[in-house]
């Protein structure tokens, strides 16, 4: 036997660490035979290396060999001797290597469960010098040693419930850089990252209550673990396996809820790196930069854990068997489709989401949903996901074939569950069940058309199935003759719902109702739709008394079906709960936003009881109290600005009637001012080019009627029009072009006033351009709204007046804020209860002096003395003077949807194009024709646009897609043709051009056959053809103009042409259109005859096509309660011969008169 080599004894004992380090444990034997042989004092580190290997073997066992195991632990006793008398016989010749024996012989104890005697082994001074050491750590076992050293300490002072201590330990630990060099040390390092972050994470999971400081540990744990994770990327997979491993997906799984845990509590990161403050704290505690940093920052390692945990959780889930579910897939699935609420909500910006916004979200959701697919087998939650998600980008077809699948499933689980009594794993129960199809029906009615109406009825009958399923419960005991009998007891699906999932089916079964009732062509259909649907929103409304949408619900079909008292009751009772029940987790712009509707149809209600000034006041109130912040509008989504949008056109009608059509006119450029500041640009929701910033002003209409051209800024004003000049009408369909946005211009400074309207203050927007996301609006039947004779009643003006644009729409400042006024109390009705005391405002007003007014205007001052608008430079408008309130954080808004490109600009053309022809009627009942012209070929120019962008668009362009709307808001383009030429036809006929007039109505239902006005136009004048009040085909000039010296000849034809008579029942002036003089008579001169002369023919078929046209809008849902195409079609019957049936249509018109609002409800309210 050879002596001892002290070279070779160094160089095994090199080896020997580096092979512990490495976790070769085969080779440990052999080097410490070595290391005993040439290195005799080093027994204590070779008795401890053997001894590690037999512990890793001992703690790697199957589990499934759980008993023998057990002895192998227990086995381990045989160690514990030898073990301490190497630790008592080295502590003071080889301190390292007594220490490498402490550890191993606690983690013995550890194994075992002895924890006490565990920690006394541990030197806890040692072990704190070492962790606090800020110079180069110890390398090779030692190292390793003393992580392991961390690790059992922590794990008994867990066991033992001392978690304050063992947090302190966890603080410690990850402040400083863990190790990653060598195996052996990652392993030990994952181990006590992981159990910090666990152990950190449970201190705060299920707390309800905020703890910053708790919630900052757990995140820098976590993010300990995230950049140890990052370094150590070539740790073997396979590490995990020991019975005291924390597997890596579950310490993943942790930290994302945590993440999304901070989200739902609004909170963000704090900004700098200081290891001693919190990660964490409240939005407004920081600046807007440095918010928008901190989001950027909670975006992004949101994103990189979120996709960590997907990578981890996908590879190591296997597919499921058919009786099996994964569900912590379908956890996790719902926990991203929640983080996407939140990042799509309010809260965030599309600058807080990267590169790709809050659409890249939605996509990377749908990717992950996808992926998650999968790993499931018929996942009813992943289903519902992907149908919200892809509803949410637009995508209706792929979201309703999500829903179709779901349906199925469901619908086939219930059934099995009614036979058997059990849910089955793995599917939505029934409230989340009824929750989906009932936002499915939402989806279908407001997106949809005709087909998609008739598809939510069927989906209105499944819920309705679904209801009606009863499921075996429990088991009754009945006694007969003393013997007992179990009676199975089954309840039905209605009874097991919440409230307010109840009140939920019952209101989506009514909305696909009244939706279908609206599109039907059979009356007695419609009738009985409408009364299923009030009869279910009662319902719903008794489950939850205070659901604002029902309540709005019910009190639209109520009014459809001319119920005006029950309505306003209804609006009544709704708006003062809310008021008295007013939710302090609701931010300004969120009540405001629910209650606008109600306000809305109180205001259309009252007009219909023609209580014209409170329906005034209750629009101009509302709309001043409306929150104007930069962030609440971008809080709202297309259909809140349109209803904001649709309030104001129904204030200027009301104004039209308490104060004249002329102070109407002079306030219509807040309308689109209003577009323009809550929009932007028509322009810039094509997005081909980036326009420059654009403003308010640059689309303002006229404070005077004849200048409307100067919008576009290479047309000068010019005076009122009234005579009956020539129009051409072009037959194409892209009569003119689009005009840039550059010539989008005007000087409001430059226009004159009218000297008899109502002057108020010029308005001023300093909005930007936004994008548009609108929806449709048609204002052509405001021309005829209340020209009937028992519609006129004594209304000689009022004193109510509107706020300008400026305090409404105008973007709130850093220095400025509006004090918005309160929404005016309740209307006293002879037939509903008084609320006025009950209803407090929306939004209290502040100190009286908060605000500085800007001067009133004196009404008789003229034109030229007008101030400058304001905004300008030499008169600034109204300062607030108060410091702006700081923006709550609120997530309990739905995301704002994010709809294509084409599908946003065919819904924002729509309302435009509506706005421009809303205007064109206020022009024309003005009598300035030539500005109605011009507004006119303004939404044209529009409609011209949006038709030239569809056929570029990948689908193309065919007459399907020409007529048919198809998903998504606005309107086809078949349908806003029609209005651009019923609207032309309208004016023709108010300047006394018939033919025109008849000529554009006919190009209207070229282009879609249904439209209500160029219908009821073209009846009239069809009539008037069967009467003989105009002739049959329009004649041509009789003379030449003949240049004359004296002019006597004119003079005579001019006297002869003013001696012929007009009808009575027309506009028409006879011999300036063509009329031959007493035309009139001609049928009583006429001598009769045995067959029907080709003139005759041609009449009969007038009055047959008009009777046909007329009958065919009296069964569509758009006209059955239209009044003026009632009384043509009174008209209609009285020509044929049919007295009774005309009567009948005249009491039918009287009655729709005495209910009929002032504007149509399927526009004013969509």
């Amino acid at each position: 036997m050879s002596a001892p080599n002290a070279e070779k004894g160094a160089r095994y004992l090199a080896s020997l660490d580096q092979v512990l380090c490495n976790g070769s444990w085969s080779e440990v034997p052999e080097l410490a035979r070595k290391v005993d042989k040439h290195a005799p004092d080093r027994k204590c580190l070779t008795l401890t290396a053997r001894s590690e290997a037999k512990v890793v073997s001992a703690s790697h066992r199957p589990a499934s060999a759980s008993s023998n195991t057990s002895t192998s632990i227990h086995g381990l006793n045989e160690l514990v001797q030898p073990l301490e008398d190497a630790v008592k016989a080295n502590e003071s010749i080889h301190e390292d290597d007594a220490f490498v024996a402490r550890v191993c012989l606690a983690s013995i104890y550890l194994l075992q469960g002895a924890h006490d005697t565990a920690l006394k082994l541990l030197p806890p001074l040692y072990a704190q010098k070492r962790i606090n050491n800020t110079g180069p750590g110890p390398l090779g076992w030692l190292e390793v040693a003393e992580t392991r050293a961390v690790y059992i300490r922590a794990a008994c002072l867990e066991a033992q419930r001392e978690h304050e201590e063992a947090r302190k330990l966890y603080t410690s630990f990850v402040s400083r850089a863990p190790g990653s060099r060598t195996p052996e040390l990652r392993r030990w390092t994952e181990r006590i990252l992981g159990l910090a972050c666990t152990s950190l994470d449970s201190q705060v999971e299920g707390k309800s209550e905020l703890n910053i400081h708790n919630l900052s540990n757990a995140l820098r744990a976590f993010r300990a673990w995230g950049d140890f994770w990052q370094r150590a990327k070539s740790v073997n997979s396979n590490m995990n396996g020991g019975v005291i491993d924390i597997p890596r997906r579950k310490v993943w799984r942790a930290y994302y809820e945590l993440l999304s845990r901070v989200l739902t509590m609004a909170l963000v990161y704090t900004p700098g790196k200081d290891s001693t403050s919190d990660l964490l704290t409240l939005p407004s505690y920081l600046s807007g930069e440095q918010l928008q940093t901190a989001r950027q920052q909670q975006f992004a390692e949101t994103r990189k854990v979120e996709a960590t945990y997907e990578s981890l959780l996908l590879n190591e889930t296997q597919f499921p068997k058919a009786s099996q579910s994964n569900t912590e897939v379908e956890v996790f699935c719902a926990q991203a489709f929640h983080n996407f609420n939140t990042f799509c909500g309010p809260t965030f910006s599309a600058s807080d989401l990267g590169v790709d916004g809050k659409e890249g979200v939605g996509r990377n959701l749908l990717d992950l949903l996808y992926r998650s697919a999968t790993k499931t087998f018929h996942s009813t939650a992943i289903l519902r996901f992907l149908f919200e998600t892809h509803s949410w980008l637009g995508e209706f077809e792929l979201a309703m074939n999500a829903f179709t699948s779901y349906c199925e499933i469901v619908s086939k689980a219930k059934a099995r569950a009614e036979k058997t009594g059990k849910h089955e794993l793995g599917f939505d129960d029934d409230d989340t069940a009824v929750r989906a199809a009932a936002n499915a029906v939402s989806v279908l009615c407001q997106y949809g058309d005709r087909d998609q109406a008739e598809e939510g009825m069927k989906v209105c009958e499944n819920i309705s199935t679904w209801l009606g399923l009863k499921r075996l419960s429990s088991s009754t005991s009945l006694q007969t003759n003393g013997t007992t009998d179990e009676q199975p007891s089954s309840t039905s699906t209605e009874s097991r719902l919440t409230s307010s999932s109840l009140s939920l089916a019952y209101r989506a079964i009514a909305i696909g109702n009244a939706q279908y009732a609206r599109l039907t062509y059979k009356p007695e259909d419609r009738s009985r739709l409408q009364d299923n649907a009030v009869e279910l929103l009662q319902k719903a409304l008794a489950q939850d008394p205070s659901d604002v949408e029902t309540s709005y619900t019910l009190a639209f079909v109520q009014i459809e079906r001319r119920d005006v008292a029950a309505a306003v009751s209804i609006l009544k009772q709704t708006l003062a709960q809310a008021e008295a029940d007013e939710d302090d987790a609701e931010t300004e712009i969120e009540r405001h936003q629910k209650l606008l509707p109600l306000w809305h149809l109180l205001s259309l209600c009252l007009s219909s009881k023609d209580e014209f000034t409170a329906a005034l006041a209750i629009c101009t109130n509302t709309l001043d109290s409306h929150p104007t912040d930069e962030r609440d509008k971008n809080a709202m989504n297309a259909h809140d600005k349109e209803q904001l949008l649709q309030m104001h056109m129904t204030q200027l009608n009301l104004l039209e009637l308490t104060d004249g059509v002329d102070a109407a006119v002079s306030r219509s450029n807040e309308l689109l001012g209003g577009y323009a500041t809550l929009f932007g640009s028509p322009e810039k929701a094509k997005e081909v080019t980036k326009p420059p910033p654009t403003t308010a002003s640059t689309l303002v209409a006229p404070k005077s009627r004849g200048t409307l051209r100067s919008i576009a800024g290479s047309i000068t004003g010019r005076s009122r029009s009234r005579g009956n000049g020539s129009s051409s009408l072009p037959t194409h369909r892209s009569p003119v072009t689009t005009s840039s946005p550059e010539s989008i211009r005007t000087s409001v400074e430059t226009i004159p006033r009218p000297e008899n309207t109502t002057t108020t203050t010029a308005a001023n927007v300093d909005g930007g351009p936004i994008q548009i996301t609108v929806t449709n609006e048609r204002g052509q039947a405001e021309q005829h709204h209340h020209r009937l004779p028992f519609r006129l009643r004594g209304h000689h003006g009022s004193d109510v007046r509107s706020k300008s644009v400026d305090s409404r729409y105008s973007h709130a400042g850093a220095d400025t804020r509006r004090d918005p006024s309160p929404p005016p109390p309740l209307p006293h009705g002879s037939d509903a209860v008084d609320h006025a005391q009950a209803i407090r405002p929306a939004v209290e007003t502040s100190n009286a002096n908060a605000q500085q007014d800007v001067k009133q205007i004196e009404h008789n001052m003229t034109h030229s003395s007008l101030p400058l608008p304001t905004g300008h430079e030499k008169q600034p408008p109204g300062q607030d003077i108060r410091l702006p309130a700081p923006h709550p954080v609120s997530s309990r808004v739905s995301p704002i949807p994010q709809h294509s490109k084409l599908m946003q600009r065919r819904h924002s053309t729509s309302l435009l194009s509506g706005i421009w022809i809303f205007i064109a009627g206020l022009y024309l009942r003005a009598e300035a024709f030539e500005d109605a012209s011009f507004a006119v070929d303004e939404a044209a120019k529009l409609v011209d646009t949006l038709e030239l962008d569809l056929s570029q668009s990948e689908a193309g362009l065919n007459a399907m897609r020409l007529f048919q709307k198809g998903w998504g808001g606005g309107k086809s383009i078949d349908h806003l043709w029609a209005e651009v030429w019923a609207a032309r036809g309208s004016i023709s006929l108010a300047r006394s051009l018939p033919f025109e007039a008849m000529a554009a109505f006919e190009q209207a239902l070229l282009y879609y056959p249904d439209h209500p006005e160029a219908m009821i136009g073209m009846s009239n004048l069809l009539m008037d053809i069967y009467e003989e009040k105009l002739p049959a085909e329009e004649p041509k000039p009789l003379l030449p103009s003949q240049p004359s010296a004296s002019g006597s000849s004119l003079e005579i034809l001019a006297a002869t042409m003013s001696t012929v008579p007009t009808s009575a029942n027309s506009e028409v002036v006879v011999n300036q259109n063509g009329v031959l003089p007493g035309s009139q008579n001609l049928a009583a001169q006429k001598k009769p005859k045995s067959d029907p002369s080709p003139a005759e023919l041609n009449r009969l078929a007038c009055r047959d096509r008009a009777y046909m046209l007329l009958s065919t809008l009296t069964r569509l849902g758009t006209g059955w309660d239209n009044s003026e195409a009632w009384l043509a079609l009174a008209r209609a019957h009285e020509l044929s011969g049919e007295l009774k049936k005309a009567k009948q249509a005249l009491w039918w018109v009287v009655e729709l008169e005495e209910t009929r609002p002032i504007r149509d409800l399927r526009d004013a309210l969509p």
